[in-house]
């Protein structure tokens, strides 16, 4: 069978990170819903996660590197046949809640062509078409991401846990 030439169109976006992302929209800092455009550094994230080596980013605050790791996973599990996991792992609850929104964020805004139903839409967790999970944990919550697995792990404010040691356990042993 043949896909006819909208179906490759969207295929060949749904396939390319770049050509997704550039259909995202996010939050900009005054509320407004606005169409992403990438700066250097976050379009280094990218070709660093491209590589599908573990990524540690080291930054100043607010250059948004959280919101383009959050892109470039949400892009992989709305994508992919098979269903994976993402989980989401901050020092606080709301912390990663907010992190969780920005993922809702590019779901609600996504192009009509590319949008399809959810499975699940809680406070905590999203579930896709193809089953890929984006969940909260947090360090604050008895056990975290204990006798849990997960296909990615974005780990937010880690400076700011009360037990970095034990969030590093229970984030590697999650992977």
């Amino acid at each position: 069978r043949t896909m006819s030439k909208a179906q490759q169109d969207i295929s060949k976006i749904m396939n390319s990170p770049a050509g997704f992302i550039s259909r995202l929209k996010i939050k900009n800092k005054a509320g407004k819903i606005v169409q992403l455009s990438l700066n250097d550094e976050q379009v280094a994230v990218i070709e660093a996660l491209e590589l599908g080596k573990d990524l540690i980013v080291c930054k100043p605050r607010q250059i948004g590197s959280t919101t383009i790791v959050a892109v470039y996973l949400f892009w992989k599990a709305y994508t992919l046949s098979e269903s994976i996991t993402v989980a989401l792992l901050s020092h606080k609850i709301d912390s990663v809640r907010h992190i969780l929104r920005i993922f809702k964020t590019f779901y609600d805004n996504l192009p009509t062509f590319l949008r399809k139903p959810l499975k699940e839409d809680s406070a905590s967790k999203l579930i896709f078409h193809n089953n890929a999970t984006i969940l909260c944990a947090s360090a604050s919550s008895k056990g975290g991401l204990r006798s849990f697995t997960c296909s990615y792990l974005l780990l937010s404010e880690f400076a700011f846990s009360e037990n970095a040691e034990e969030l590093k356990a229970t984030a590697v042993s999650a992977i």
